[in-house]
C-alpha cells in the first residue's frame, strides 16, 4: 500500500547477475550479504528468480521431518527466531561462518514479522540453501503463515519494499513457506521443531513425517487429529506442571514434562529443541534437562533487552552407544548492537530516528546489569587502595575508556560504541574528564509504581529498620546470650535468628546485604558478626542537620534525637497515627502550637525545654516556611535510618533489578501458575511461583516478604491477582 511504499522509499536497489547453469555459487552470496549490509534491496527480478529456485528445491521433498546426519568432527548450529532482524543473523553467521560440509545450519523458524528486514533475511537463508543444499535446513515457524504475516508486519513490508510486484513476490513466499518441514531429527537423537508437543497420544517420528504440510497451517476449531498435531508443532509451549491443557495464545497447548518424557522414550530420543519463546538469556532448560527453548533475535522487536542465543552440536564421534555419534552442545549468548547496525545501514532508518529506541534498551541494559557493574567499580576502587591503580586522583572515580571497559564486560555488548554514547549515558567531570561511578549508576534505576514505592516498600523494608531500632535493648540481650564464649561474636546464622526472634524476618541474602551496609568489607565479619560493634552503629540519625541549626541557635540538648526516640517510645511504628494523634483539630497539619503541646503533653519533655525552644524546633521542621508542619515534614524527619544508609532501599532495589532482569519469565511464569486459565492467581500460588523465581534470583525475598508483595496487588481483598496488577 502507499503508506508501505513511503516507509521504504528511501531505500537503494541493487542487482546481481542470476546464475546461468542452475548452481549458486558463493559469489552470489557475498554480493547479497554485503548489500544487504548497507541497507538495500534486491531487485524484484533476482526476488522472484531466488524464490522459484526455492520452490524447484523444495518439490523433492515429501516428508515432513527432516532427517539430518552431522559428520563426525562437523558441527551444527541451531538458530531459533530471528524475525527480520538482520543484525542476529550477521552475528551468527560473523562468528560461525558460512553453511559448508563441516558447519551445518538449522533454523527453527519465524524468519519473517516484527522485525524490518524480514524479507532480506529470508533470502539470504533461501540464497545459503541454493548454494549448499545439504548443509542448511529451515523448520516452519507459526510466522511462516500467510494470516500471521498480513496480521504483522512482512506482508506490508514486501509490497512496501517492492510496490510494483509486490504482491507477486508475496504470494512466491507462500508457495516457499508452504513447503518448508515442520520438524527435524539430528543424529537419530534430537527432536527440533519450532513450537513444541502435543495434545494426542502416542505421536510417533512416522507419524509426523507423513503429516500433509504443502499448505496453510489449519485454522479454527480442528477435529482432524492430522491438523491438530500440525497446528501444536507450530504453536505449543511447555510448562512445570505434568499433563497438558488449552494454551492462553488461541492456538496449540501447553505440555507437562511428563509429555516430554513419554514422547522421547517412545521414539527413542534424547532430547527436544523448540523456540517460539522470548528468553532474557536467549535460552532456557527445562523438564528435567530434556527440552531446551532457543531465541536469536536479541533485544527483540527493539524494546526488550533479552539476549539472543545458539546451539552448537558438535559430532566428536567414537561412541559406540549412539551409532557413532558423540554430540556435545554448547550454548551461545549474544546481544547484536542497534547502534553499530544502524550505522551500516541495517534497519533501514537514519541514525537519528534510530537514536531515541537505542539509547533507552541500553538504560535498560544497564539497570539490569548494576549489581554486576558496581561490583566491578569496586574492585577498581580497591585496587587504587591497594595502590595498584593510579588512572585517578581518588575513589569513585574512573576513566572513560575504564567506564567503557566496565560496561562491554557486564552488559555482554562488546560491539557497543559506549564512549560514542557517554553523552546519552553519563555526566563526564569537567575538571579532569573522569567519571563518577555512584553518581553514573545512580542516574540509571527501574521506577517503582506509585502503589509499590507507597506500599510494599514501607510495609516491608522500612518496617525492618525500625523493629530493630525499637527493640535495639532486647536485641543487645539476645546477642548476649547467644555469645557462650562471651568473646563479643556471634555466628552469620544466630545473627539471623537473633533478630528473627524480634519479628524482623530477613533471609541469609538480606542479613549479609544489612551487614555490608552497616559493617562494610565482608571480610570483616567472616569468623562470625562482633554485635557490640553493629549495636552501636545502629542507631537513630536523623535530624542531623537540623540539630546543628538548634546547637547555633544556642539550644543544648539532643532536641530532634531526644524528640524522635520519644515519638518510637509513643508509637513509632506508625508515623501517620502519631501526626494524627499531635493534630487536634484534625486540618491535616501541625501548625507550631499543636506540635510544641504535644511534646509537652505527650511526650512529656515539657522540663527539658522551654516552649520557645521548642517553637524554635518546630520552625525548623517547617521546611517550606509555610507557618506549619506537613506529614511530610514530620515523617522525612523522623523516619529511622542506620548510618544515614538506607539499606532497606538498597535491598529493595535489588530485588526489583533481579525482578527486570526475569520479567520474561515472570509472565511465563504467571501463565503456568494460572491453572483454569482465568487470569488469576491465588495467594499460595503466587508464592510457590515466586519461590520458584527466588531460586533464579539467589534467595533475595522471604516468605512473608512474599505474602506481603501479594497483598499490596490485591487491591480488592478477594484473595487473587491478576497479571496486569
Amino acid at each position: 500500500d502507499s503508506s508501505s511504499s513511503k516507509k521504504y522509499k528511501s531505500f537503494i536497489s541493487f542487482d546481481v547477475p542470476i546464475p546461468t547453469n542452475g548452481e549458486v555459487p558463493q559469489s552470489f552470496v557475498d554480493t547479497l550479504l554485503a548489500h544487504f549490509k548497507k541497507g538495500e534491496i534486491l531487485t524484484s527480478k533476482v526476488t522472484k528468480y531466488i524464490l522459484r529456485e526455492m520452490l524447484a528445491l523444495c518439490a523433492k521433498n515429501e516428508s515432513a521431518v527432516t532427517d539430518i546426519s552431522i559428520p563426525v568432527n562437523s558441527t551444527l548450529v541451531v538458530v531459533g527466531d530471528t524475525h527480520g532482524q538482520l543484525p542476529d543473523f550477521f552475528t551468527i553467521i560473523n562468528a560461525n561462518g558460512l553453511p559448508s560440509e563441516s558447519t551445518l545450519y538449522l533454523f527453527n523458524g519465524d524468519f519473517v514479522d516484527r522485525g524490518t528486514h524480514g524479507l532480506e533475511l529470508s533470502l539470504i537463508l533461501f540464497a545459503l540453501k541454493l548454494y549448499k543444499p545439504n548443509s542448511i535446513f529451515f523448520n516452519r515457524g507459526n510466522h511462516e503463515c500467510a494470516s500471521m504475516n498480513e496480521k504483522y508486519s512482512f506482508k506490508s513490508e514486501v509490497i512496501g519494499k517492492h510496490p510494483t510486484s509486490g504482491q507477486k513476490i508475496y504470494d512466491l513466499f507462500q508457495e516457499v513457506f508452504c513447503q518448508i518441514p515442520l520438524a527435524a531429527v539430528v543424529s537419530d537423537k534430537i527432536f527440533v521443531t519450532h513450537g513444541g508437543l502435543f495434545s494426542q497420544p502416542d505421536v510417533t517420528l512416522k507419524e509426523l513425517a507423513g503429516i500433509n504440510f504443502k499448505r496453510q497451517p489449519p485454522k479454527g476449531e480442528l477435529t482432524e487429529r492430522e491438523d491438530i498435531i500440525f497446528k501444536e508443532l507450530l504453536w505449543s509451549d511447555p510448562q512445570g506442571l505434568p499433563g497438558f491443557k488449552q494454551s492462553n495464545r488461541g492456538a496449540g497447548t501447553v505440555f507437562g514434562p511428563d509429555i516430554t518424557t513419554k514422547f522421547l522414550h517412545d521414539n527413542k530420543l534424547d532430547l527436544i529443541i523448540r523456540s517460539h519463546e522470548v528468553q532474557p538469556n536467549g535460552f532456557s532448560v527445562v523438564h528435567n534437562n530434556k527440552l531446551i527453548t532457543l531465541f536469536s533475535a536479541s533485544n527483540y522487536c527493539g524494546k526488550q533487552t533479552n539476549l539472543g542465543a545458539w546451539i552448537t552440536i558438535k559430532n566428536e564421534g567414537n561412541s559406540s552407544n549412539n551409532n557413532g555419534s558423540n554430540l556435545v552442545q554448547t550454548f551461545h549468548k549474544f546481544s547484536a548492537d542497534p547502534v553499530y547496525s544502524a550505522t551500516l545501514g541495517i534497519g533501514g532508518y537514519k541514525h537519528d530516528e534510530m537514536k531515541k529506541d537505542t539509547i533507552e534498551r541500553l538504560r535498560a541494559k544497564i539497570v539490569s546489569c548494576k549489581s554486576t557493574l558496581r561490583k566491578y567499580f569496586k574492585a577498581l576502587d580497591l585496587e587504587y587502595t591497594n595502590n595498584t591503580r593510579t588512572t585517578v586522583p581518588k575513589k569513585g572515580l574512573v576513566t572513560i575508556l575504564e567506564w567503557q571497559q566496565a560496561l562491554q564486560t557486564c552488559t555482554h555488548l562488546p560491539l557497543v560504541p559506549w564512549c560514542t554514547l557517554r553523552n546519552y549515558l553519563v555526566e563526564i567531570r569537567p575538571q579532569d574528564n573522569l567519571i563518577d561511578w555512584t553518581e553514573f549508576l545512580g542516574r540509571h534505576q527501574v521506577f517503582l509504581s506509585k502503589i509499590l514505592e507507597e506500599s510494599w516498600e514501607d510495609l516491608w523494608m522500612h518496617s525492618v529498620t525500625e523493629l530493630m531500632f525499637k527493640q535495639k535493648d532486647s536485641l543487645a540481650d539476645i546477642f548476649s546470650e547467644m555469645d557462650q564464649d562471651k568473646n563479643g561474636v556471634v555466628e552469620i546464622g544466630e545473627f539471623q535468628a537473633a533478630i528473627g526472634k524480634l519479628g524482623v524476618e530477613l533471609n541469609k541474602t538480606q542479613v549479609e546485604q544489612l551487614l555490608n551496609k552497616i559493617i562494610g568489607d565482608p571480610k570483616r565479619y567472616e569468623g562470625g558478626v562482633r554485635y557490640k560493634t553493629f549495636m552501636q552503629k545502629f542507631q537513630m540519625t536523623w535530624g542531623k542537620l537540623l540539630q546543628e541549626e538548634l546547637e547555633k541557635k544556642g539550644i543544648v540538648g539532643n532536641g530532634i534525637l531526644e524528640i524522635g526516640e520519644a515519638i518510637y517510645s509513643l508509637r513509632g511504628d506508625n508515623l501517620k497515627e502519631v501526626f494524627a494523634e499531635f493534630d487536634l483539630n484534625h486540618d491535616g497539619i501541625l501548625s507550631f502550637e499543636e506540635f510544641v503541646t504535644a511534646v509537652e503533653k505527650k511526650l512529656n519533655l515539657g522540663n527539658e525545654y522551654t516552649r520557645e525552644e521548642l517553637m524554635e524546633i518546630a520552625k525548623i521542621l517547617d521546611h517550606t516556611n509555610c507557618g506549619s508542619i506537613s506529614l511530610s515534614d514530620f515523617k522525612k524527619e523522623f523516619s529511622v535510618e542506620a548510618l544515614d544508609v538506607q539499606w532497606e532501599k538498597g535491598m529493595v532495589s535489588v530485588i526489583v533489578e533481579e525482578f527486570m532482569r526475569n520479567k520474561y519469565g515472570m509472565v511465563k511464569a504467571f501463565e503456568m501458575w494460572d491453572e483454569n486459565g482465568d487470569g488469576e492467581i491465588s495467594r499460595e500460588e503466587f508464592r510457590k511461583g515466586l519461590e520458584m523465581l527466588d531460586e533464579m534470583m539467589f534467595h533475595q525475598m522471604s516468605v512473608e516478604q512474599m505474602d506481603q508483595l501479594f497483598d499490596v496487588f490485591d487491591k480488592d481483598k478477594s484473595g487473587r491477582i491478576d497479571k496486569d496488577e
